[in-house]
């Protein structure tokens, strides 16, 4: 064997020993010339700042087999420093990274120097209220507050459409229909949005306060009230004719809101008894029943002759102007078989009967009034004596051309001149307007 040569250099990888026969030639060549260390990620043309947004993992690479050795403080490295193990280094925040590598000869790089500018978006962060899941009391209230000033809140209750919150809002289960209340909310800042949350309220636990019902009876009527019931989202009247029995819901009633209700399908002397009941979507709290005795209710007078005053001005608002009247029995307008007796001192605009014909005109008018004292009076004759439970006046009234109207309606059975009955006093100065036709007033006996 020839002799042993150390310290060969074999491409780029040195060799401790090698054997040579007695025709090889040989040179040893000297390793002088220091490693070069690159850094990533770097992008000199379109990223000529090493700005970025968010954080980085930077990486070393060499030319040939080195150790490099590096500081984040902004010292200057020595072969004392942290040694690259590989893996990347995890840049959060600005950094000054200073490094240089040595190779196994021993050469060594002058040191490097690489920022890192981490420029992260501000990203909004939204905190709810309650944060308990279990509320065992609704409705309840929620509040919604963001890290960032100036970001805008937004959220959904259940499936609902996209809000933006303004200020504390309440939830209950007829939000969604159910015990299970989720509310979805997110902020939106000046650099960017936040991922959505969600927070689902378990509401099942909310039992009903037992309502304290009232019954008090009428004439062919029970009127019920009832105090209202916390964690109830709706209440149901549920009646009977025999004591202890719930009996069937009245059908008005189911899942109402409100906290009273009148019965008028009654008949006078039977004794009713009545429930209500409180619910919500998981559960329900039936009153103490309670009974009530309607009376029958009283006769309404009988009328034959009804005479219509007016009052006008000679300002052009308050100028009364009819186009129609109407005396209704049940479903029949007795108006519109009688027959018109006599109109005084009225100007007239055409046929004083047309004001029973059922025709609304929306222009020209039948009659006017245009003094402040009753200076029209017209009288009809319906026939017969009739129980009048509704009458409806009509006045010429437009959009444009709105007018008060100031009139009053007597009754009488003789017609002898002095036994008149006043049914509807409207003689007073009207606080609004007549409604624009074909609406009018009306008024219940």
């Amino acid at each position: 064997m020839a002799n042993d040569i150390k310290k060969v250099k074999l491409g780029t990888v040195f060799v401790n020993k090698i054997f040579a026969g007695a025709d090889l030639v040989y040179e040893y060549i000297a390793d002088t010339t220091a490693p070069i260390t690159s850094i990533r990620p770097i992008d000199t043309v379109n990223n000529p700042t090493n700005t970025y947004t968010t954080a980085q993992t930077v990486y070393f690479d060499t030319n040939e087999m080195s150790d490099t050795y590096y500081t984040l403080d902004g010292t200057t490295p020595t072969t004392a420093s942290t040694k690259y193990t590989g893996g990347g280094i995890a840049i959060n925040n600005t950094t000054t990274i200073k490094y240089f590598s040595v190779d196994q000869s021993g050469n060594t790089e002058a040191v490097k120097t690489t920022t890192y500018t981490i420029n992260a978006v501000s990203t909004p962060t939204t905190t709810i209220s309650p944060s308990s899941t279990i509320q065992n009391t609704i409705p309840f209230t929620v509040t919604l507050t963001t890290s960032e000033s100036g970001a805008t809140i937004h959220y959904k209750i259940g499936t609902g459409a996209d809000q933006v919150y303004t200020a504390p809002f309440t939830v209950n289960q007829t939000n969604v229909n159910g015990t299970a209340i989720t509310i979805t909310y997110w902020s939106v800042g000046a650099q960017a949005t936040e991922t959505q949350k969600t927070i689902t309220y378990d509401t099942s636990g909310s039992q009903p306060a037992t309502p304290v019902l009232t019954a008090t009876a009428g004439q062919g009527s029970v009127a019920l009230s009832w105090t209202a019931s916390q964690n109830a989202t709706s209440y149901t009247v549920y009646k009977s004719t025999t004591a202890g029995t719930q009996g069937a819901f009245i059908p008005a009633t189911q899942y109402m809101t409100g906290t009273s209700f009148t019965d008028t399908d009654v008949v006078a002397g039977t004794t009713y008894y009545y429930q209500v009941r409180a619910s919500n979507y998981g559960h329900v709290a039936d009153s103490i029943q309670k009974s009530a005795i309607p009376t029958s209710a009283p006769a309404l007078a009988s009328w034959r002759y009804l005479k219509i005053e007016g009052y006008g001005s000679v300002e052009e608002a308050v100028t009364t102007r009819l186009i129609e009247f109407e005396a209704w029995q049940g479903a029949t307008n007795r108006m519109a078989g009688a027959t018109i007796l006599s109109n005084d001192a009225v100007s007239t605009g055409g046929a004083v009967g047309t004001i029973k014909d059922g025709l609304f005109p929306t222009s020209g008018y039948t009659i006017w009034w245009t003094s402040p004292t009753p200076n029209g009076n017209v009288v009809c004759d319906l026939g017969a004596s009739y129980p009048l439970d509704t009458l409806k006046y009509y006045s010429y009234s437009t959009a444009t051309v709105p007018r008060q109207n100031r009139f009053r309606i007597l009754a009488s059975n003789t017609n002898n001149g002095t036994d008149w009955t006043v049914l509807w006093d409207n003689s007073t100065a009207q606080a609004g307007v007549q409604p624009a036709l074909p609406s009018g007033y009306t008024r219940t006996l």
